[in-house]
């Protein structure tokens, strides 16, 4: 297009010369081909100049695009590393939290399984306790009753033992030995009458006790210690106090040791239990805060994965 031009315009320069001056078609040949000549070198340095600005420009955007696939491949692989790292962090996560909400609940129920034990126990040793202390409290009222007629059969029987030794001693007053033979007699061992003592045992009492007696005695040892008692209720009492009252005094010694040492494990279970209630708690605190981080954790990681 631009030869063309050139070749119209020096052809329409050539005429004009030729109406100036006229030259020969040789001349104007010449002439033609060096305007072309000239064109061509200006086109040409113009299409070097616009060559080496384009190459470049290529050059550049192929260092820079290099650069940039160069940098985009590195990004590739650090969030194909970091995805790869956040999801194995995900599953360590989800694996801790299993572990401590396992650790919770055993915590969890060892501490209510200890928590229904010891209410358990306190109510069996409330129950025990009140029993206890009732029971004790009767046989304190018929180890008393017991002992006062003991001490009145004591009396008698010193008495008694006085008068026959005046008997034995074969004295020759015989008005004395007389005296002494009727009181012997008119005592009436093995039984003596209280009623002007007023040692006497109630019904209540009574039946307060047998109940204790045949639960802690053998079914001899009871058989006779209520015999006893049952005479007490009606003013009298045997030979076989004595006895009985050895018998009584033991059976109460033995139930109030029989509290004390069971008091006494009821405190130390109280306490072991406090221990261990002390102990769950804090363990369930430190299960409950960990469980919460690590929950927290977790779903920052996932947002940081699926982002």
């Amino acid at each position: 297009m631009r030869v063309h031009l050139a070749v119209g315009g020096c052809l329409a320069a050539t005429h004009h010369g030729m109406a100036a001056e006229p030259k020969s078609p040789l001349h104007r040949i010449v002439a033609l081909l060096k305007d072309m000549q000239s064109q061509i070198s200006t086109e040409t340095a113009e299409d070097e100049s616009t060559y080496n600005k384009l190459s470049c420009w290529c050059d550049n955007n192929e260092k820079e695009k290099s650069s940039s696939v160069e940098e985009a491949q590195s990004a590739i692989e650090m969030l194909t590393s970091d995805i790869a790292s956040g999801e194995k962090s995900v599953q360590e996560l989800k694996s801790q939290i299993s572990q401590a909400r396992e650790e919770l609940a055993s915590n969890q129920e060892a501490l209510d399984s200890a928590t229904s034990m010891r209410e358990r126990e306190k109510k069996e040793f409330h129950t025990y306790e009140t029993e206890a202390i009732a029971n004790i409290e009767a046989l304190k009222a018929a180890v008393l009753v017991l002992g006062k007629a003991q001490s009145l059969v004591q009396d008698s029987d010193d008495g008694v033992a006085f008068l026959q030794s005046r008997v034995d001693r074969g004295t020759k007053q015989d008005d004395e030995d007389g005296d002494a033979r009727r009181v012997v007699g008119n005592i009436g061992l093995p039984h003596v009458d209280l009623a002007q003592t007023k040692v006497t045992m109630t019904h209540a009492l009574f039946a307060s006790v047998k109940n204790v007696v045949n639960a802690h005695l053998d079914l001899e040892t009871a058989g006779k210690v209520n015999e006893v008692m049952m005479e007490l209720t009606h003013g009298e009492v045997g030979a076989q106090s004595g006895e009985i009252y050895g018998v009584m005094q033991q059976l109460l010694e033995d139930m109030q040791k029989t509290l004390k040492d069971t008091s006494e494990r009821d405190s130390a279970s109280a306490l072991s239990f406090q221990g261990l209630e002390s102990e769950k708690k804090d363990e369930i605190k430190k299960n409950t805060g960990f469980i919460d981080s690590r929950m927290g954790a977790l779903a920052a990681t996932e947002k940081k994965v699926d982002g």
